[in-house]
């Protein structure tokens, strides 16, 4: 980018090189807000506390900027963006990397829900060709764990989705292995074939493997309340059932505040 783009880019943001302004982009429907409001351990009810909005494909139709609310250093100056939806149908891929000026931000965190997309792909190589940071996040996993301890109980017991479809609304229960057993194999699963397929569709795209991070909302918010302001282990102590499901949103939270400083 030219003197004047950076310029120009700068002041839409309204940029500050005491802060460090981390962008959220991804596809509609992705979370990003969401995920914007966990990281500044707020929830998406919080709306007079400054909480980004959330609910419809067209809540984001501008870049929205949202200081953390922390008064405390590090945190009172980081600078949260919600990007407008990637691959939305008013706006085409290039006009979207254009428009969004992703080099004058420290770095860029590209959020996926469900399978890898092309346009996920396209904003990872032009964040590359930018020299920009990117942290690849795939959010909702909760629910998507979710979905699959529910069809592994149903082939393990097809009989019960019989009784779901039935007039019956007394609840089912199931007499095979604890709901604990089929969660941690649901588990395992959704994060070898995440992994798996972030691989393969990296190497498709020409892209070089990083890391996918995966989180929930929920273990986001967690993380982001206790490091920094606790010791870690009296998170473990404190939250042991909620903490036991966390999978990348520890190691999200300290590699981007390692990478937001390598950046000054």
């Amino acid at each position: 980018p030219t003197e004047e783009e950076v310029a120009e880019a700068e002041k839409r943001i309204q940029y500050r090189k005491e802060n460090l302004h981390f962008a959220v982009a991804g596809t509609t429907g992705t979370g990003k807000s969401s995920l914007i409001n966990a990281f500044r351990r707020l929830r998406d009810y919080d709306v007079k506390k400054g909480a980004a909005r959330t609910g419809t494909s067209e809540t984001t139709k501008g870049i929205g900027r949202y200081p953390d609310p922390d008064p405390e250093l590090p945190r009172r100056r980081f600078i949260w963006y919600d990007l407008p939806g990637a691959g939305s149908q008013d706006i085409d891929d290039w006009e979207y990397f254009k428009k969004q000026q992703l080099f004058v931000f420290d770095l860029v965190i590209v959020v996926i829900s469900g399978r890898f997309r092309k346009c996920d792909a396209i904003l990872l190589q032009h964040c590359t060709r930018l020299d920009v940071p990117t942290f690849l996040v795939r959010s909702k996993s909760d629910q998507e764990i979710a979905a699959i301890h529910k069809q592994m109980e149903q082939e393990d017991n097809p009989d019960s989705s019989d009784d779901e479809d039935s007039d019956d609304d007394s609840p089912v229960t199931i007499h095979s292995e604890p709901p604990k057993n089929y969660y941690r194999e649901a588990r395992k699963k959704y994060i070898s074939e995440a992994r798996q397929n972030s691989r393969e569709e990296l190497a498709k795209a020409g892209i070089p493997d990083q890391h996918l991070y995966l989180v929930t909302n929920e273990g986001i918010h967690l993380v982001s309340k206790y490091l920094g302001k606790k010791d870690i282990s009296s998170l473990r102590k404190a939250t042991k059932a909620t903490y036991e499901r966390l999978i990348d949103e520890e190691a999200l939270v300290r590699d981007l505040l390692h990478a937001a400083y390598k950046r000054r």
